[in-house]
């Protein structure tokens, strides 16, 4: 979790297995390192947990991001309820 006093600026989660399931940011927190910050602490947690590789499946707006912190996409893009979704994996 990232919070500044007792706002809570973002969330993220990642399974035994590696895979992030979770990681917002609040809109108001953007652009101010708490994206990478979070992403980071949550592959240093997948890597504690034994993970070698992490995997996510990437939104339309978060895909640059993923892309420029070392994901590589993987497989097909994940069309579903009138969303595109975009495998992605990173190597710890």
């Amino acid at each position: 979790m990232a919070v500044n006093g007792d706002v809570i600026l973002g969330v993220g989660s990642v399974t035994n297995a590696g895979r992030v399931g979770l990681n917002y940011v609040s809109p108001d927190a953007r652009f101010q390192g708490f994206s990478r910050a979070l992403l980071h602490a949550i592959e240093q947690r997948a890597a504690e947990r034994g993970n070698t590789t992490v995997t996510l499946e990437s939104t339309e707006t978060a895909r640059r991001f993923y892309l420029s912190n070392g994901y590589t996409e993987i497989g097909k893009p994940i069309e579903a309820f009138g969303t595109t979704s975009y495998p992605m994996s990173k190597s710890l």
